[in-house]
């Protein structure tokens, strides 16, 4: 791995076969793709940073390293943070993505936030995407308080499953 401002970076091969994957006609309809582009998109957008345009640049200002550097791994693979503008419930968060060298400016809506506590542990917040009219809800947080609510999560998919089993067998 390469090092770039005292971080790590991954290697320019492996950036560009998550691009192909993100953004190829074979496989950017895929669930993985999808996923991935999720992801990115929740670590470009579902922070405190505050980008500032230095020219071409954008530089991040964050009190939280975590943050920080989630926002600049998102940017580097292609899903830059570029501004915030108004408050909760009007705030518009625009996102540009790098879909194998076609720059697209993607903006969000925030609707709402659950801050981060020490009780939650986690920060959820509800976006919309303006272009897509869809509406997500993404959480971060310590692994300790967010691992519990996806074994939750696949405990719901197990009962689903005996559900539509049960229902076969009538």
């Amino acid at each position: 791995m390469e090092t770039e401002g005292g971080g790590l970076k991954f290697p320019a091969e492996t950036k560009e076969e998550m691009m192909q994957l993100m953004w190829s006609k074979t496989t950017a309809d895929t669930p993985q793709a999808e996923l991935v582009r999720n992801y990115l998109t929740h670590m470009a957008i579902s922070n405190t940073i505050t980008p500032v345009a230095d020219g071409d640049n954008i530089i991040y200002n964050s009190s939280s390293p975590d943050e920080l550097a989630l926002c600049n791994f998102a940017s580097h693979i292609g899903f830059r943070f570029v501004s915030r503008s108004g408050a909760e419930g009007s705030a518009v968060v625009c996102v540009e993505e790098d879909r194998c060298g076609h720059k697209v400016k993607v903006n969000y809506r925030l609707q709402a936030v659950l801050p981060f506590d020490s009780v939650r542990k986690r920060v959820t917040v509800v976006y919309s995407c303006m272009d897509r009219k869809t509406v997500w809800i993404m959480c971060k947080g310590a692994d300790s308080s967010v691992e519990p609510l996806l074994h939750l999560s696949e405990d719901a998919a197990e009962s689903e499953r005996e559900k539509k089993g049960d229902s076969q067998l009538m």
